[in-house]
């Protein structure tokens, strides 16, 4: 995980890096994003550098990546409680996917069963938060 974060932070240094040099040109008309809103918030608050910057886009990077996972083995653990449903996707995936193949993003559209169990997973899911 150590290897990983530190790429990442040296993608984000780059990227400052790149807009921050953007920004001195004459002739840069600035983003409305986040990165862009960011920097110039910076420019007049010495609380938010650069570290505070790339920290703060490591954890909106992590927390997604967080919450796909938990949703995925959430759904997975409803699957298992599930036999006759997990049996269905198993074999649509065999029959689709194929034995050891990955699953593509191009490849949900031909899963219709999966597509079903996912929502019927979410709406279950947001059901039980009420």
């Amino acid at each position: 995980m150590a290897i990983h974060s530190k790429k990442m932070m040296n993608i984000f240094d780059k990227e400052i890096d790149n807009r921050s040099e953007l920004r001195k040109m004459n002739d840069y008309i600035p983003a409305q994003e986040f990165l862009d809103t960011l920097l110039q918030i910076s420019d007049d608050n010495e609380e938010l550098d650069r570290n505070l910057i790339k920290h703060l886009f490591f954890d909106f990077f992590t927390a997604g990546t967080d919450t796909t996972t938990s949703t995925l083995e959430w759904a997975m653990a409803e699957l298992l409680h599930n036999p006759k449903a997990l049996q269905e996707v198993r074999r649509e995936l065999q029959q689709i996917i194929g034995e050891g193949n990955v699953v593509e993003e191009s490849n949900v559209t031909r899963l219709p069963y999966l597509q079903d169990c996912i929502v019927q997973f979410l709406s279950y899911s947001l059901e039980k938060l009420k």
